[in-house]
């Protein structure tokens, strides 16, 4: 573009007869700017209305009717933006071609960079991202196409009509089609170059806030951001630009990991060894002890694959919080959605918790009389008000659990832990029972010490003792002792439930086990915190009598989706009998490898000869996760996210053979 020298020292005269020829404004001029390579002048009339005459290249007709069409649509689409467009002349057109190209406006915005700092940072993201929706649907012939960076990513992402903004935000100029982020990119740098003090990385992270407010980025956009803006303030540098060379200088300067936090980019991974030891600096002994004697680093996850700091691929066959698979794009998006939109509590009304305890309430068979949910927060929790239901529901003391179970971390639940009962300790008001056992000598030893049962608590599918399989009958019979000793029988399907078991979304339903409570966690939000218990109003009622249950995250509108989204995918595809079918595999061919198996649906436990550990670190060197349980430790526990595909199943149950068979040589 010229430098326009004749239109500069065009007289006033000359030029406020153009005006009024052409548009029948008539004002005197107030004032001259160079800009960009442009001449603006400033006219006044008597009144004091203003207006701005724009003269560019004539040369940039085309140039011009894009812009001009372009912010025309803006404003049809989103009239709160300010986006400036062009009068119209008398004849209707939005420009004068003289020498040169003329164009007038009813304003224009200050001739001074603005300075941005704080919110007004965040509020120039938030327009920015408002622009770039507004321009989605936006074409014109003469919208060319930019030509892309030298990157196999950069023709995967997204891509619009894009601008690059003035720090103003209002003049619409270099439009092309072009990656979103690279709009981004661009709007981030004049924000960078406006801002008032402050590091870079703060003022990206602001604009972020309001940019990501409106328009949330994919992950790879995120990953190639500082990227983009990083080759732009280069270019911008190399052609002169000073405030381009500082900004690039503070981003090549800041260190990557902040610069990925600022970024919403992957963190650069620390080593192991390096996070291990702050670990173990922060969280101390009582925190449970790595899985696998060589810790493991995942980064990402999808469906039961894992994925490590060196690449590694995993067969995650032993998590089952993501019960449908690590990362399920329909959880996922539903928490980002809720999230984006409201997250409060319980003390306001909200249709999602009050249809996630409604589905809860549906999915239980029809005969076993529970109406009432309380949300929690996790498993812990939910196990802990059962008990508190009980005892005021019973007024009894003591409570009844298996030989090594696990309910939670709680001081109430830990006391139904006997696997994490440590030094002797035992609680006085609880009293042990081995599966497949009566609850007789157990009711009479609390008697001994002046208690009678409240609670009978029961994982149905046994996974701390050693994933066992007593039998319909037995839980039948357990249930009406439980009932004759005055206690309430609770289900605890924080670890089976959900369509583990393979025969029933809950697993105390194939087990015969009848509950007077339940108890949901760990898989209920596919790894986001939600959990809850299921009741009869009369024992909950008895609660109330004594105390207003509250708590401020549980149930809340973010909780209730990714719970809801865990129970839609379930449905969905069917995998409640995915479940039994790889289960059955599963066992099947452990079984011919003439392994003791047990277990129901994706939940499966191998009997070993000594402890599992060694097996565990075989397996996992090979590709496999798996874990471990039993009061021995010698059981290989099977659980894996219920999305597990048929080959993998075929792959777990061949390295798990594998694994036993190299250890078992190794003690030969």
């Amino acid at each position: 573009m010229s430098t326009l020298p004749a239109a500069a020292t065009r007289s006033d005269d000359e030029l406020i007869g153009t005006v009024a020829e052409h548009y029948g404004f008539r004002g005197a001029v107030s004032g001259r700017s160079d800009r960009g390579g442009e001449h603006l002048v400033f006219l006044t009339d008597e009144q004091g209305v203003a207006r701005t005459l724009r003269i560019s290249d004539a040369v940039d007709t085309v140039d011009a009717q894009l812009e001009t069409a372009a912010a025309q649509w803006v404003q049809q689409v989103d009239p709160d933006l300010p986006i400036l467009a062009p009068l119209p002349t008398l004849a209707g057109d939005t420009y004068v071609r003289t020498p040169w190209l003329l164009r007038l406006y009813e304003r224009w915005p200050t001739t001074e960079e603005p300075a941005l700092a704080g919110a007004a940072v965040t509020e120039f993201g938030t327009a920015a991202a408002r622009l770039g929706i507004a321009l989605r649907g936006f074409f014109h012939p003469a919208l060319r196409r930019r030509d892309a960076p030298p990157s196999p990513v950069w023709p995967t992402l997204r891509a619009q009509p894009v601008v690059d903004p003035t720090p103003d935000g209002q003049v619409l100029s270099g439009l092309a089609h072009d990656a979103l982020v690279a709009a981004v990119a661009a709007a981030l740098g004049a924000a960078g170059a406006a801002r008032a003090g402050g590091d870079l990385l703060t003022c990206v992270a602001l604009f972020l806030d309001g940019y990501l407010s409106v328009c949330p980025l994919e992950p790879v956009e995120r990953q190639v951001l500082a990227d983009t803006l990083g080759r732009r303030l280069a270019a911008a540098a190399a052609a002169g630009d000073a405030a381009a060379e500082r900004m690039l200088a503070d981003l090549l300067a800041a260190d990557p990991a902040d610069t990925a936090a600022a970024f919403g980019a992957p963190r650069p991974a620390p080593s192991p060894v390096a996070l291990r030891r702050r670990r173990d600096a922060v969280f101390g002994s009582a925190l449970a002890p790595l899985t696998y004697d060589t810790p493991l680093t995942p980064v990402r996850g999808c469906g039961a694959t894992l994925l490590d700091t060196d690449g590694v691929t995993y067969i995650d066959a032993y998590n089952n919080v993501p019960v449908v698979g690590h990362a399920h794009p329909r959880v996922a998006t539903a928490v980002a959605d809720q999230s984006r939109l409201l997250s409060t509590n319980l003390r306001y009304l909200h249709p999602r918790a009050i249809e996630l305890a409604e589905r809860l309430i549906a999915s239980l068979p029809a005969d076993c009389g529970l109406d009432t949910v309380l949300f929690t927060n996790s498993g812990s929790e939910a196990v802990d008000i059962a008990w508190r239901i009980a005892t005021a529901a019973t007024g009894h003391t003591g409570g009844l659990v298996t030989d090594f179970a696990y309910h939670g971390v709680t001081t109430a639940t830990t006391a139904f832990s006997p696997e994490q009962w440590r030094g002797g300790w035992t609680p006085d008001h609880i009293e042990r029972f081995t599966p497949g056992s009566g609850l007789d000598t157990a009711v009479a030893r609390l008697a001994d010490r002046g208690h009678r049962p409240a609670l009978l608590c029961v994982d149905p599918t046994y996974t701390s003792d050693g994933i066992l399989v007593p039998g319909n009958d037995y839980h039948r019979r357990l249930s009406a002792e439980a009932r004759r000793a005055g206690a309430l029988v609770l289900a605890d399907e924080v670890q089976g439930g959900f369509g583990r078991a393979g025969d029933h979304l809950w697993s105390f339903v194939g087990a015969g086990l009848t509950p007077d409570l339940v108890t949901l966690g760990k898989p209920m939000g596919n790894g986001y915190p939600v959990a809850a218990v299921i009741a009869r109003r009369d024992h909950v009622e008895a609660l109330a009598r004594q105390t207003e249950f509250f708590s401020t995250y549980a149930g809340g509108p973010v909780a209730a989706v990714a719970a809801m989204a865990v129970l839609d995918v379930i449905e969905d595809e069917s995998l409640i009998e995915h479940a039994a079918a790889g289960g059955a595999l599963l066992r099947d061919l452990l079984g011919r490898a003439g392994l003791e198996v047990r277990g129901r649906g994706l939940l499966v436990g191998v009997q070993l000869d000594s402890a599992a550990g060694p097996v565990l670190n075989e397996a996992r060197r090979r590709g496999v996760l798996i874990g471990g349980t039993g009061a021995r430790g010698d059981v290989l526990k099977i659980r894996p996210p219920l999305v597990i595909t048929t080959e993998q199943i075929r792959t777990v149950a061949s390295v798990v053979i594998d694994a036993i068979d190299s250890v078992a040589g190794q003690h030969r």
